[in-house]
């Protein structure tokens, strides 16, 4: 089962914010695994662009010159990413761009063991290039590896 951390919307387009979410208890486990995900599309003209760099999970927050320890160009750390490239978006360089293509959009990371009192957090940009407003993209966990 997949529990919410909070739905990030799309607040200007075509600027990028960070983002970081104290993790309750039940995610604080072994095992524990997270997934962005755009449930809908809110725009009837074409799918929604939105991209992701700098995620960081741990114990702690991380200055901003750590924020690379969990490298988004890595696919062991995040086998999942349908319908995603790694390219320069919106004046960032490397991140992981979902570019409105049909289909699943969503970044799952592997397994990790997350101590007491860890974060997670990440840069996450909704909505440069994109043909809609405004968007939910769903930050979620599971400590069951998704399973129902």
């Amino acid at each position: 089962t997949w529990t919410s951390l909070g739905s990030t919307l799309s607040q200007t387009r075509g600027s990028t914010g960070q983002f970081i979410i104290a993790l309750p208890p039940a995610a604080q486990a072994l095992g524990v695994r997270f997934e962005w995900w755009q449930p809908t599309f809110y725009s009837t003209q074409s799918a929604d662009y939105w991209a992701i760099d700098e995620v960081y999970i741990g114990p702690s927050i991380a200055p901003p010159s750590q924020l690379q320890m969990i490298g988004i160009r890595d696919a062991t750390l995040f086998p999942a990413a349908p319908n995603a490239v790694f390219q320069p978006y919106c004046g960032r360089n490397n991140t992981l761009h979902y570019t409105g293509s049909t289909g699943a959009q969503y970044l799952e990371t592997i397994p990790v063991n997350i101590p007491t009192a860890g974060f997670i957090q990440f840069d996450l940009n909704t909505g440069c290039g994109s043909a809609s407003t405004g968007f939910v993209v769903e930050v979620q966990y599971t400590n069951s590896y998704g399973a129902s």
